[in-house]
């Protein structure tokens, strides 16, 4: 089959864009359906956020979600559109890796398992999968993964316990034994850890680092800062003054010293080192505020090094 198809599957029709290239990669994202309502995260990639976002409307925060078109959406389907699989079908002597993203795309395993048994040759597709860790797999999607070439699953955590449990909501000790599940079950699996930074937890990667290492996680491939928040744009590390971000590139020196090739924590320490988001530190204070109104909880208890700056 030709062309690069510009996939919805939260309409029935389908998209198509002709090209001269066949398809070879499929980016899915299931649904924006998540069991969590992660600090960095808003209503239209997390369901969860939508309780939140409720108590928020009037606040300033609220505000800026409304004006950034990001309110609350709910893009929840449990059924694939069989024209969809149809074309899946046709192309499957091309496709050569599958990419599953939600919100918590565990959380529509049936979902991925009829796409994954629409294709005929899955032994030579590469499968990735990006999850917060907090939903074991079935049984059967293990089995059907274990026929793929190989699954490169990649968990998000943010943070040692008190800070990863702040930012996510739930505790280092929950994700734990289900990780190690998924990566025991499965053999032909890569681990990933993926560690978005923002003003929460500029201090916590070589925390992080140490957790991840104490798994003893035979087919671990990766650590590293994927990502940073960009959006909201008062999560950004950048918004908090020089001062403490030195503090926290202090911290990184002494890692560095024992992981010299790290690029990831490099990159972090050159991010530490840029001028201020000044515009956006008001914000950065009114948002922290808010949420931790709502969800009664204190950064600068568990974090006063930071939090002092958020008062």
């Amino acid at each position: 089959m030709k062309g690069i198809k510009k996939l919805d599957l939260y309409e029935s029709d389908l998209k198509i864009e002709t090209s001269t290239q066949d398809i070879v990669w499929y980016d899915i994202r299931l649904s924006n359906q998540c069991n969590l309502k992660c600090r960095h995260c808003y209503p239209a990639l997390s369901t969860s956020w939508g309780e939140d976002i409720k108590f928020l409307k009037e606040t300033e925060t609220g505000k800026l979600f409304t004006n950034n078109k990001i309110e609350y959406t709910y893009l929840h389907n449990d059924e694939l559109d069989e024209k969809f699989i149809s074309e899946i079908v046709n192309n499957s002597n091309f496709i050569q890796r599958i990419e599953f993203k939600g919100g918590e795309p565990l959380l529509k395993q049936n979902l991925m398992i009829k796409f994954l048994k629409s294709v005929n040759n899955l032994e030579k597709i590469q499968v990735d999968i990006c999850s917060n860790g907090t939903i074991r797999m079935k049984d059967e999607l293990t089995d059907t993964l274990n026929k793929c070439k190989l699954l490169n699953m990649a968990f998000s955590v943010e943070g040692s316990e008190v800070i990863f449990k702040y930012i996510r909501g739930i505790s280092l000790n929950k994700i734990e034994p289900i990780i190690k599940e998924i990566h025991d079950n499965i053999k032909n699996i890569i681990v990933c850890f993926r560690i978005t930074q923002m003003v929460y937890n500029i201090f916590e990667f070589p925390k992080v680092y140490d957790w991840i290492k104490k798994l003893n996680l035979t087919k671990l491939y990766d650590i590293s800062i994927q990502n940073y928040v960009v959006f909201p744009e008062f999560l950004n590390v950048r918004t908090l003054p020089i001062e403490i971000r030195k503090e926290a590139q202090q911290i990184l020196d002494v890692f560095i010293k024992s992981h010299p090739t790290d690029f990831t924590v490099k990159k972090l320490q050159k991010t530490l080192g840029e001028s201020q988001l000044i515009e956006y530190f008001n914000l950065t204070k009114t948002f922290t505020r808010d949420l931790d109104n709502i969800r009664n909880t204190s950064f600068n208890d568990i974090e006063p090094k930071i939090g002092k700056y958020l008062l």
